[in-house]
């Protein structure tokens, strides 16, 4: 009889899959992970405040640390394949509002956003978001680990950083 009650429960789970919220991992945590790594190579290690540049600001406050700008951002699975009848995962990306100066998270409706453009080049991306000024979502018709989705959410950033730098007469078009 208990074999049988095992059974049941694990068609039932695997009907109805039980709602996990979703869990949050700051890109910091991501470092030493190979993937992340060669992302996080790429990058600058300092990262010019560029997106309000006639700002008067003290020298030392014209560029921000990457060890402290990866505290500032997490990403999350928010839905694993299957869960609300759609294939593929979602996830967000989550910058604090310190990010603001870095990249420009206020676009017009009709501007093109750099991350989205990043996150949809990717082969793996069916669709990709902006919500909340500071959330970026996107959905993958594959499983990614969140190494690789953090990958993913920094290099997305550091070309939406390029692009600010750009639009502000700071550095080279992409």
């Amino acid at each position: 009889m208990r074999r049988l009650q095992d059974v049941i429960t694990g068609l039932v789970r695997a009907v109805f899959p039980p709602h996990e919220e979703p869990t949050w991992t700051k890109l910091a945590t991501l470092a030493g992970q190979e993937l992340f790594d060669t992302v996080l190579a790429s990058c600058p290690p300092q990262w010019r405040h560029c997106v309000n540049p006639d700002e008067d600001l003290a020298p030392e406050e014209r560029f921000m640390p990457m060890e402290q700008m990866l505290q500032l951002a997490s990403v999350s699975r928010q839905r694993r394949d299957g869960q609300s009848g759609e294939k593929g995962e979602e996830w967000c990306l989550s910058l604090l509002d310190e990010w603001g100066v870095l990249v420009d998270l206020r676009l017009e409706e009709d501007e093109e956003d750099p991350v989205v453009t990043h996150l949809l080049a990717h082969p793996g991306v069916v669709d990709a978001y902006h919500q909340d000024t500071e959330a970026y979502y996107w959905i993958t018709h594959i499983p990614m680990t969140t190494a690789r989705a953090g990958a993913l959410a920094l290099s997305a950033v550091h070309a939406a950083h390029r692009h600010a730098l750009h639009r502000a007469g700071l550095g080279p078009a992409d």
